[in-house]
């Protein structure tokens, strides 16, 4: 019977702590992509000043 509770015990904190690492994944996943999205608006903003600037000079 003891047993039986402490394979249950064991059992509950390893998928615990697989939870735990499967939010920090997450978190992290999360954080690179934001950090994406914000180089790739950074690039945009570039493009964007870029193509004004040669369209102003052809002109």
């Amino acid at each position: 019977m003891n047993l039986k509770k402490n394979k249950e015990q064991e059992e509950l904190e390893e998928a615990k702590e697989e939870q735990e690492e499967q939010e920090k994944q997450e978190e992290l996943y999360g954080e690179e992509r934001q950090n994406k999205e914000e180089e790739d608006e950074e690039e945009d903003e570039h493009d964007i000043t870029t193509s004004g600037f040669f369209l102003a000079f052809r002109r």
